[in-house]
């Protein structure tokens, strides 16, 4: 079905992909994509430039989440494996940074305001925690 360019259109595979459907008003309105092969389910949301993207995956990431609102508002990721989960936060360039991770860091934060206003690190392993705060260059 097709109304202009992709208005909308759904296909079913039992194969590779069980079904998925995409659908498009003017450039990747919306995405919604099912597998139940590598990935169980994923949505993608587009509105202009990204406005929304999840994704859920029981292989390698259990799920995660992309919001973007111009430039990367916002990400969220949650992956059981490497990381437990982690979030990074972007109003502009780099406004703030959340990283955790259950393995090598425990948890680290990285701020910016402008160009590396601040960044925090913890780690249980090898620094139990550090600070590196710079208004200047680095």
């Amino acid at each position: 079905y097709d109304k202009g360019l992709n208005e909308s259109f759904t296909l079913y595979d039992k194969g590779l992909n069980e079904s998925f459907t995409l659908y498009d008003k003017g450039l990747n309105e919306s995405f919604t994509l099912y597998d139940k092969g590598l990935n169980e389910s994923f949505t993608l949301y587009d509105k202009g430039l990204n406005e929304s993207f999840t994704l859920y995956d029981k292989g390698l990431n259990e799920s995660f989440t992309l919001y973007d609102k111009g430039l990367n508002e916002s990400f969220t990721l949650y992956d059981k494996g490497l990381n437990e989960s982690f979030t990074l936060y972007d109003k502009g360039l780099n406004e703030s940074f959340t990283l955790y991770d259950k393995g090598l860091n425990e948890s680290f934060t990285l701020y910016d305001e402008g160009l590396n206003d601040s960044f925090t690190l913890y780690d249980k392993g090898l620094n139990d925690s550090f600070t590196l705060y710079d208004k200047g260059l680095n």
